[in-house]
């Protein structure tokens, strides 16, 4: 649960994060309208790339969460009407009505993340989607490389993740670092992973979290945003920007870190290979096993 103090805080930062979205939104609006008659009229070329533009993936970004929240909440609103208790508020995190809308939520959020990209990618800019990496399904060489590489990245991300409560524990403190590490934790997925899960709860994180949601990012991150990004900055900064962007969506002030290293390695190796099934492989590869882990063992994360 979290506590009033904490969810005051993250209410807040939602209000300033939904701000600063609107006034980005306003002024590409804005710088658009204002060069919209010239660039019409041939006297000025468009401020915006017409394919691969980062606005496009800002604005999509944007539908795909707006569409998320709003099936979840009408869910979430159903549950309450049926069962009288709102999902998520009971200390019981695996009542069905919990599960039902952690469910929905997650379909829909990766169905949205993954289909609104490639629908875009190739209706709108006429680009087959095996030219970025995928296609109706994975080879055995994808299934291979990703499994091998998501170990890989999996103990790497596990020890960077050592080393850096390490440092905060020399340059913060025990204490200090435990407040962090509990934030973290209220933040992500880790509270719901925590001490324990039923077998119920396991089965929808491991379908959900483990499987459907590393095809949804790595089409929307590593398919739509780098390939985005790489074309308008080049290679380095497209591995940059993805990754910055993957972790700062994930929250939590060590799990941005974290998920930086793994948003680093899972560019890196698209880059590499050029196939997202490799990917979304390696990603679907670390986060079951992760879920796998805290399910088996819930005694590691107690």
């Amino acid at each position: 649960m979290i506590d009033k103090e904490l969810s005051g805080v993250i209410a807040i930062a939602l209000l300033i994060v939904a701000f600063l979205v609107i006034l980005i939104d306003v002024a590409i609006f804005i710088a658009w309208a204002f060069r919209k008659e010239a660039v019409d009229s041939g006297q000025a070329e468009p401020l915006f790339a017409r394919t691969w533009s980062l606005v496009d993936v800002w604005f999509i970004g944007q539908a795909a969460i707006a569409i998320t929240l709003i099936v979840t909440f009408t869910v979430m609103i159903g549950a309450l009407l049926i069962t009288g208790t709102i999902p998520f508020a009971s200390s019981k995190s695996s009542s069905g009505a919990t599960l039902v809308v952690l469910g929905v939520g997650l379909v829909v959020q990766n169905l949205m993340l993954g289909g609104l990209p490639l629908l875009n990618i190739s209706k709108r800019y006429g680009v087959k989607l095996r030219d970025i990496g995928i296609r109706l399904l994975p080879t055995r060489r994808d299934l291979i490389i990703g499994i091998a590489a998501g170990t890989v990245l999996l103990v790497g991300s596990m020890l960077f993740e050592y080393g850096l409560a390490g440092l905060l524990n020399l340059a913060i403190g025990p204490a200090q670092t435990a407040k962090l590490t509990k934030l973290t934790e209220n933040l992500t997925v880790d509270s719901m992973l925590k001490g324990g899960m039923s077998p119920a709860m396991f089965a929808v994180m491991f379908l959900g979290a483990g499987f459907l949601a590393p095809i949804g990012e790595e089409i929307f991150f590593r398919g739509f945003l780098y390939n985005s990004a790489k074309r308008r900055f080049g290679v380095a900064w497209g591995v940059a920007i993805s990754a910055a962007v993957f972790a700062l969506v994930h929250m939590g002030p060590i799990a941005v870190f974290v998920i930086l290293f793994m948003g680093t390695g899972l560019a890196v190796m698209y880059e590499w290979s050029g196939s997202l099934w490799i990917t979304i492989t390696m990603h679907a590869f670390i986060n079951s096993t992760q879920i796998a882990a805290a399910y088996l063992w819930p005694q590691l994360t107690k």
